[in-house]
C-alpha cells in the first residue's frame, strides 16, 4: 500500500508542471491518477481496498498505515496548491470554497469513476453502448469544466 500510495503522489508530483494553469495542473494530476490505475491495476484495487477500511479507535495504528497516511496529506497537499493556483491565477472559479475540500471530492469523483468504468464494463458497453475506457477522461473533462474559471481554450 504504502509504495501504491508513493507512486501516486510521485506521479502527481511530475504531472503539475510550474508553466502550466491551476486548472491544466488539476487535468494533468487527473490524467496522471487515471494512467497509474491503468498501469497498476493491481496496486491501484489495494489503494481501493484500503480505503474501504475505517480505522479502528482501540488498535494503535501500524507504521505502514501511518505512512500511508502521510503519503495521503502528500497526495491532497498537490491538488490543493494546484487548486489555490488556479484560483489565483483565474482558471479556476474563485466561489468553489474550501480548496482541501475540493481535493478531497475530486478525488473521490475520480477514483469512484475508475473504479466504475472497472468493475462495470460490461454493463456500460454493452447497455449503454460506450466505451468504458473512454469514461474516465470524458469525467475529468466534465469535472474540470465545473471548476472552469474562464472558458477553455481547446
Amino acid at each position: 500500500m504504502v509504495v501504491g500510495s508513493r507512486k501516486v503522489q510521485q506521479r502527481f508530483v511530475h504531472a503539475v508542471r510550474p508553466s502550466l494553469s491551476g486548472l491544466d495542473q488539476i487535468m494533468a494530476i487527473g490524467g496522471a491518477y487515471v494512467q497509474f490505475a491503468r498501469d497498476e491495476p493491481e496496486l491501484f484495487q489495494l489503494l481501493a481496498h484500503r480505503e474501504t477500511k475505517q480505522p479502528s479507535p482501540d488498535h494503535a495504528e501500524h507504521p505502514l498505515e501511518a505512512e500511508c497516511h502521510r503519503q495521503f496529506s502528500g497526495i491532497m497537499d498537490v491538488l490543493v496548491a494546484a487548486l489555490q493556483k488556479g484560483i489565483q491565477d483565474g482558471s479556476i472559479r474563485r466561489d468553489l470554497g474550501d480548496p482541501a475540500k475540493v481535493a478531497v471530492c475530486l478525488w473521490g469523483l475520480t477514483h469512484g469513476l475508475i473504479q466504475i468504468t472497472t468493475t462495470q464494463q460490461p454493463t456500460i458497453e454493452g447497455k449503454l453502448g460506450t466505451a468504458a475506457d473512454d469514461l474516465p477522461d470524458f469525467g475529468l473533462d466534465l469535472l474540470c469544466r465545473s471548476l472552469a474559471g474562464r472558458p477553455r481554450r481547446s
